[in-house]
Protein backbone atom coordinates (compact mmCIF):
# COMPACT_ATOMS: atom_id res chain seq x y z
CA UNK A 1 0.00 0.00 0.00
CA UNK A 2 1.19 3.32 -1.28
CA UNK A 3 1.46 6.61 1.74
CA UNK A 4 -0.86 8.25 -0.13
CA UNK A 5 -3.04 5.08 0.31
CA UNK A 6 -2.63 4.58 3.70
CA UNK A 7 -3.52 8.09 4.67
CA UNK A 8 -6.73 7.98 2.52
CA UNK A 9 -7.52 4.61 4.79
CA UNK A 10 -6.72 6.95 7.80
CA UNK A 11 -8.77 10.35 6.86
CA UNK A 12 -11.78 8.07 5.63
CA UNK A 13 -12.39 7.18 9.38
CA UNK A 14 -12.99 10.89 10.20
CA UNK A 15 -15.94 11.39 8.36
CA UNK A 16 -16.69 8.22 5.87
CA UNK A 17 -16.44 10.51 2.86
CA UNK A 18 -14.25 9.15 0.19
CA UNK A 19 -13.98 11.99 -1.39
CA UNK A 20 -13.02 14.39 1.30
CA UNK A 21 -10.89 11.53 2.72
CA UNK A 22 -9.32 11.40 -0.90
CA UNK A 23 -8.42 15.26 -0.79
CA UNK A 24 -7.10 15.40 2.44
CA UNK A 25 -4.85 12.33 1.56
CA UNK A 26 -3.02 14.51 -0.93
CA UNK A 27 -5.41 13.57 -4.51
CA UNK A 28 -6.87 16.26 -7.02
CA UNK A 29 -9.98 18.20 -6.04
CA UNK A 30 -10.43 17.58 -9.76
CA UNK A 31 -10.19 13.18 -9.08
CA UNK A 32 -11.05 13.46 -5.83
CA UNK A 33 -14.87 11.74 -6.35
CA UNK A 34 -13.58 8.78 -8.47
CA UNK A 35 -10.29 8.10 -6.67
CA UNK A 36 -11.94 7.89 -3.63
CA UNK A 37 -14.77 5.19 -4.85
CA UNK A 38 -11.72 3.37 -6.50
CA UNK A 39 -9.56 3.64 -3.20
CA UNK A 40 -12.63 1.98 -1.72
CA UNK A 41 -12.62 -1.06 -3.70
CA UNK A 42 -8.88 -1.60 -3.49
CA UNK A 43 -8.48 -5.05 -1.35
CA UNK A 44 -5.56 -3.35 0.62
CA UNK A 45 -7.21 0.06 1.73
CA UNK A 46 -10.79 -1.89 2.53
CA UNK A 47 -8.89 -4.43 4.36
CA UNK A 48 -6.59 -1.34 6.35
CA UNK A 49 -10.25 0.68 6.69
CA UNK A 50 -11.63 -2.99 8.29
CA UNK A 51 -8.84 -3.47 10.48
CA UNK A 52 -8.63 0.54 12.03
CA UNK A 53 -12.29 0.29 11.96
CA UNK A 54 -12.06 -3.09 14.27
CA UNK A 55 -9.44 -1.46 16.67
CA UNK A 56 -11.77 1.43 16.82
CA UNK A 57 -15.10 -0.23 17.74
CA UNK A 58 -12.74 -2.38 20.13
CA UNK A 59 -11.60 0.55 21.60
CA UNK A 60 -15.24 2.63 22.10
CA UNK A 61 -16.34 -1.01 23.30
CA UNK A 62 -19.20 -1.16 20.62
CA UNK A 63 -20.55 -5.11 19.95
CA UNK A 64 -23.67 -6.09 18.75
CA UNK A 65 -24.62 -6.91 22.12
CA UNK A 66 -24.44 -3.23 23.32
CA UNK A 67 -25.82 -1.48 20.10
CA UNK A 68 -29.32 -3.89 20.74
CA UNK A 69 -29.23 -3.00 24.85
CA UNK A 70 -29.58 0.80 23.71
CA UNK A 71 -32.35 0.11 21.24
CA UNK A 72 -34.33 -2.04 23.82
CA UNK A 73 -33.94 0.73 26.26
CA UNK A 74 -35.25 3.16 23.75
CA UNK A 75 -37.60 0.82 22.38
CA UNK A 76 -39.05 -0.55 25.94
CA UNK A 77 -38.81 2.69 27.93
CA UNK A 78 -41.93 4.33 29.55
CA UNK A 79 -42.69 7.98 30.53
CA UNK A 80 -44.15 6.28 34.11
CA UNK A 81 -40.08 5.64 34.58
CA UNK A 82 -39.44 9.14 35.05
CA UNK A 83 -41.96 10.23 36.64
CA UNK A 84 -44.38 10.31 39.79
CA UNK A 85 -47.55 12.10 40.75
CA UNK A 86 -47.32 14.14 43.89
CA UNK A 87 -50.00 14.94 46.57
CA UNK A 88 -51.66 17.08 44.13
CA UNK A 89 -52.20 15.06 41.51
CA UNK A 90 -49.29 17.02 39.18
CA UNK A 91 -46.32 14.93 37.23
CA UNK A 92 -42.78 15.81 38.37
CA UNK A 93 -39.49 13.81 37.06
CA UNK A 94 -38.67 11.63 39.36
CA UNK A 95 -34.78 10.95 39.42
CA UNK A 96 -34.36 8.70 42.46
CA UNK A 97 -36.08 5.51 40.50
CA UNK A 98 -35.46 5.19 36.72
CA UNK A 99 -34.47 1.68 36.36
CA UNK A 100 -31.26 0.95 35.19
CA UNK A 101 -30.32 1.76 31.70
CA UNK A 102 -33.42 3.63 31.44
CA UNK A 103 -31.69 7.06 30.93
CA UNK A 104 -30.31 5.84 27.05
CA UNK A 105 -33.93 6.80 25.90
CA UNK A 106 -33.86 10.10 27.11
CA UNK A 107 -33.12 12.21 24.22
CA UNK A 108 -33.55 16.21 25.95
CA UNK A 109 -34.14 17.78 29.00
CA UNK A 110 -35.27 20.99 29.30
CA UNK A 111 -36.65 23.20 32.10
CA UNK A 112 -37.29 21.62 35.33
CA UNK A 113 -40.20 19.09 34.77
CA UNK A 114 -39.38 18.48 30.58
CA UNK A 115 -38.61 15.44 29.16
CA UNK A 116 -38.46 14.26 25.50
CA UNK A 117 -37.98 10.65 25.00
CA UNK A 118 -36.55 9.04 21.74
CA UNK A 119 -38.39 7.78 19.24
CA UNK A 120 -39.84 4.21 20.39
CA UNK A 121 -41.37 3.69 17.14
CA UNK A 122 -38.36 4.02 15.57
CA UNK A 123 -36.02 1.92 18.28
CA UNK A 124 -39.10 -0.85 17.52
CA UNK A 125 -39.05 -0.90 14.18
CA UNK A 126 -35.30 -1.13 13.89
CA UNK A 127 -34.98 -3.86 16.28
CA UNK A 128 -38.28 -5.81 13.69
CA UNK A 129 -36.04 -5.58 11.15
CA UNK A 130 -33.12 -6.89 12.60
CA UNK A 131 -34.85 -9.63 14.63
CA UNK A 132 -36.41 -10.29 10.51
CA UNK A 133 -32.70 -10.14 9.64
CA UNK A 134 -31.33 -12.68 11.89
CA UNK A 135 -34.53 -15.16 11.19
CA UNK A 136 -33.80 -14.61 7.90
CA UNK A 137 -29.95 -15.54 8.82
CA UNK A 138 -30.93 -18.78 11.05
CA UNK A 139 -33.12 -19.75 7.51
CA UNK A 140 -30.07 -19.36 4.81
CA UNK A 141 -28.20 -21.28 7.54
CA UNK A 142 -30.37 -23.95 8.03
CA UNK A 143 -30.58 -24.06 4.40
CA UNK A 144 -26.62 -23.97 3.84
CA UNK A 145 -26.42 -26.77 6.31
CA UNK A 146 -28.76 -29.19 4.56
CA UNK A 147 -26.87 -28.80 1.51
CA UNK A 148 -29.42 -26.28 -0.41
CA UNK A 149 -27.29 -23.87 -0.74
CA UNK A 150 -23.15 -23.06 0.06
CA UNK A 151 -22.32 -19.21 -0.28
CA UNK A 152 -22.81 -18.19 3.13
CA UNK A 153 -21.14 -17.33 6.37
CA UNK A 154 -22.20 -18.61 9.77
CA UNK A 155 -22.57 -15.57 12.14
CA UNK A 156 -20.52 -17.56 15.10
CA UNK A 157 -17.83 -16.97 12.30
CA UNK A 158 -18.65 -13.32 11.64
CA UNK A 159 -15.75 -10.69 12.29
CA UNK A 160 -17.01 -7.69 14.45
CA UNK A 161 -16.61 -5.60 11.36
CA UNK A 162 -19.34 -7.61 9.60
CA UNK A 163 -21.45 -7.89 12.11
CA UNK A 164 -21.17 -4.07 12.35
CA UNK A 165 -22.11 -3.45 9.22
CA UNK A 166 -25.05 -5.96 9.00
CA UNK A 167 -26.09 -4.13 11.78
CA UNK A 168 -25.51 -0.68 10.25
CA UNK A 169 -27.09 -1.91 7.57
CA UNK A 170 -30.32 -2.81 8.91
CA UNK A 171 -30.71 0.38 11.48
CA UNK A 172 -30.34 2.28 8.43
CA UNK A 173 -33.62 0.10 6.76
CA UNK A 174 -35.12 0.67 10.03
CA UNK A 175 -34.56 4.42 9.58
CA UNK A 176 -36.13 4.28 6.30
CA UNK A 177 -39.15 2.69 7.30
CA UNK A 178 -39.71 5.05 9.94
CA UNK A 179 -39.37 8.05 7.95
CA UNK A 180 -40.52 7.18 4.25
CA UNK A 181 -41.03 10.54 3.03
CA UNK A 182 -37.73 11.93 3.73
CA UNK A 183 -34.68 10.85 1.57
CA UNK A 184 -31.83 9.52 3.48
CA UNK A 185 -28.01 9.48 3.26
CA UNK A 186 -27.28 6.54 0.73
CA UNK A 187 -24.09 4.37 1.73
CA UNK A 188 -22.47 4.49 -1.72
CA UNK A 189 -20.14 7.05 -2.90
CA UNK A 190 -21.92 10.23 -4.20
CA UNK A 191 -20.16 12.68 -6.58
CA UNK A 192 -21.52 15.91 -6.57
Amino acid sequence: MTPKQRKFAEEYLVDQNATQAAIRAGYSKKTACAQGSRLLRNVKVAAAIDAKTEKHLAKVEVTAERIMQELAAVAFSSIADFIKIDNEGKPALDWDNIPEGATAAIQSIGGRNIITLHSKLDALKTLFTIGEAVERRRELEAAAAAGQMTDITPVSEMDVIEKARIIGMMMIEGLELAKKAKETKKLDVQCA
